[in-house]
């Protein structure tokens, strides 16, 4: 599934207290989901990495009791607290939240059946977890060459299953917002496959190596570093293909082509459509469409199928809008509303 269609899968499972685990490469934003659907349902978010951790980090240690001859356990800190009265008994006095239990595949077997309990009872040994609290866990598959490990039928049987893919359509947007580069945001427009492919070397593409890669080269670096930058972050095999991009996109003047000199695309190479596409896009999309409605639509009628959708993909609601109801967009009011 998408990205968008794990968010309303991960809502129903915190709405439901049904225990959910996410099922993805690394790289791909697993844990990136969570935490925004967390912000944007106003609850709390505690992280987990199980491979990271021994079962006492969970159940806490025992500390003897002299008066009653039996040990108490003191709880690890970390752990959410309940109201012990009133009519807010059993849920978390800090509000309702969310365990992440990350990394589930890789955890040790001792770890997992202490995991095992809280899935199942909402509890590990005699702490119970606020009933206002729900469990979402995460982790990599074994073909994902992430030195996963099953996490046991008992364990999985508990739990809704969701496959997590990269959607480059669903990332751009995400990146836009996020001031991710503008031309690497472009590039894996024009080359979806390079978005996540995990070539089995050290550095590969991934959503998050690409805003490592785009945090790398802020400072608008010299080719040559740039370079090395990009490569140390996604890999050497996709880095020529990059700067070749960077090459092409770094030419066109998407000013001048709104304000009325058409670019020439017959005859041209798709990267260097795209990049033309991509570059008038994302200018309209922060200078607004209003003032050159006439130019994109002169611009929009060199533009095949293909390439119109990309280019209307990269706009704000607001900017679609506008664009569906100007006159001069008439003929293509259909392919408009189709990705409004």
């Amino acid at each position: 599934m998408d990205i968008q269609q794990t968010e309303h899968i991960i809502k129903a499972c915190i709405r439901t207290m049904v225990p959910g685990m996410l099922w993805g490469p690394p790289g791909v934003g697993k844990s990136s989901i969570l935490e925004q659907v967390c912000k944007q349902m106003g609850m709390k978010h505690l992280d987990l990495r199980l491979a990271q951790i021994d079962p006492t980090d969970l159940r806490g240690i025992p500390v003897p009791n002299r008066e009653t001859k039996r040990v108490d356990w003191f709880y690890p800190s970390f752990w959410p607290a309940s109201y012990e009265e009133g009519e807010n008994k059993g849920k978390g006095v800090d509000g309702p939240g969310v365990i992440f239990l990350d990394e589930i595949d890789k955890a040790p077997v001792s770890v997992k059946n202490a995991a095992l309990q809280l899935v199942l009872d909402r509890r590990v040994g005699d702490y119970c977890l606020p009933t206002d609290w729900a469990i979402i866990a995460a982790g990599n598959r074994e073909e994902d060459g992430a030195l996963s490990m099953p996490i046991g039928t008992a364990l999985s049987n508990r739990m809704i299953h969701v496959e997590v893919e990269a959607d480059i359509e669903v990332w751009a947007k995400w990146a836009r917002k996020n001031d991710v580069n503008e031309q690497i945001i472009g590039f894996l427009l024009a080359n979806t496959d390079k978005l996540y492919n995990n070539t089995g070397h050290h550095a590969f593409p991934t959503p998050r190596s690409w805003v490592a890669a785009s945090n790398l080269i802020k400072d608008n670096p010299p080719a040559d570093r740039r370079k090395e930058l990009i490569k140390a972050a996604v890999g050497e095999g996709v880095v020529h293909e990059y700067e070749a991009w960077v090459n092409i996109y770094s030419k066109v003047d998407p000013e001048a082509i709104l304000t009325g000199t058409m670019p020439v695309l017959e005859g041209k190479d798709q990267s260097y459509r795209y990049a033309v596409t991509l570059s008038v896009a994302f200018y309209a999309n922060k200078r607004g469409v209003s003032k050159y409605m006439g130019n994109i639509c002169k611009f929009l009628d060199l533009l095949g199928p293909e390439l119109r959708a990309c280019f209307l993909r990269q706009q704000s609601p607001k900017a679609l809008e506008e664009m569906a109801t100007a006159p001069e967009l008439e003929t293509i009011v259909a392919d408009i509303m189709s990705i409004l």
